[in-house]
């Protein structure tokens, strides 16, 4: 059994270990978005609901970039991981702009945040979109 199996194997069992603890968390949190802003922060600040159920959603995304950076580096496509976060970062205010203008319209009071958060996940996407 060569390195290349070992490390495979290991992404494997954390990819799993990833889901099945961010994957309950993130609904957990998305869809109490509306009690949690509620206790944490009072009535005043309702209208960041939208924008943490939408991040909710980029822990998972996080945490998926994230190792798949590590393998790529420790498999050495470092140039690899390099473009996808230079096109990460070209993307979030792409996406950002596009979704702050979109969801404000549609969504009122905070729907502007609820862009911006579509934005860093748009980042994690494209970025796990080129390491996949």
């Amino acid at each position: 059994m060569g390195d290349g199996e070992d490390l495979w194997r290991v992404i494997h069992r954390v990819t799993a270990g990833i889901f099945v603890t961010c994957v309950p968390l993130a609904l957990f949190v998305g869809l109490g978005a509306d009690i949690w802003v509620r206790v944490a922060f009072g009535e005043e600040f309702a209208s960041a609901a939208p924008s943490l159920r939408v991040l909710a959603i980029q822990v998972l995304l996080t945490y998926m970039a994230s190792l798949t950076s590590l393998a790529l580096i420790v498999i050495g496509r470092r140039w690899t991981v390099t473009m996808s976060s230079v096109l990460g970062l070209v993307a979030n205010p792409l996406v950002g702009v596009t979704a702050i203008l979109i969801f404000s319209r549609l969504l009122g009071p905070g729907g502007a945040g609820a862009g911006a958060a579509m934005g860093a996940i748009g980042a994690e996407a494209v970025v796990l979109g080129i390491q996949g």
